[in-house]
């Protein structure tokens, strides 16, 4: 029987998910969580950037087609 993978390895890395679409980025969020990671979403570049001035992520997974302010 296989255990499944061990995420352990990614406990307490932040990673902020920048998308403009609900779905892929809820997708996105909840496949991410599911890794253990401390995940925070944007809508847009602004929301983006203020969230990252407040916590600094590790890792940044970001749409490069954003509407005013892209990737």
């Amino acid at each position: 029987m296989h255990a499944g993978p061990n995420y352990a390895a990614f406990d307490g890395i932040r990673v902020l998910v920048v998308e403009d679409h609900d779905g892929v980025r809820d997708f996105l969020c909840q496949t991410l969580a599911a890794m253990r990671l401390s995940v925070r979403s944007a809508p847009d570049g602004e929301t983006a950037l203020e969230l990252a001035a407040q916590e600094t992520p590790d890792l940044l997974v970001v749409d490069l087609g954003l509407p005013r302010l892209d990737g």
